[in-house]
C-alpha cells in the first residue's frame, strides 16, 4: 500500500515503539499510514522486531542451522538465533513491568 507520508522522525519513533510493544508490521505500517517496507526496512536497520518478526527470524536461524555444512556460518547462525532469543526475552521482561505498572494503577 504506497501512502503520501515520509518516515519522519516523530513516525520512525512510533514504529519502533509499536515494535518493541511487540505489534506486527502490517498492523504498524495500518496505523501510521505509510509503506510495509519502508517501515520494515528502518525497523531492521535499527534492530527492533515484532515478536512474530523475531519469532520467524529466529526459526529461520534454527531451521538452517540443521542443514548448513560450513562451519563458519553455522556459528554465524547459532549466534543470530542466540541474539534474537535474547531479544525476546529482555522484551519479555519490558512487557512485564510494564503489565505490573498497570495493574498497580487499577488498584
Amino acid at each position: 500500500m504506497a501512502t503520501s507520508h515520509a518516515l519522519n522522525k516523530e513516525l520512525r519513533n512510533q514504529a519502533e515503539q509499536m515494535a518493541r510493544d511487540g505489534k506486527p508490521i502490517s498492523k504498524i505500517q495500518e496505523t501510521l499510514h505509510v509503506d510495509y517496507d519502508e517501515i520494515w526496512t528502518y525497523l531492521n536497520s535499527i534492530g527492533a522486531y515484532s515478536w512474530i518478526g523475531a519469532k520467524s527470524i529466529t526459526t529461520r536461524r534454527l531451521k538452517s542451522l540443521v542443514t548448513e555444512t560450513d562451519r563458519a556460518r553455522r556459528q554465524e547462525l547459532a549466534d543470530e538465533a542466540r541474539h534474537m532469543v535474547d531479544y525476546l526475552y529482555y522484551q519479555g521482561l519490558r512487557q512485564g513491568k510494564m503489565l505490573d505498572k498497570v495493574k498497580k494503577a487499577l488498584e
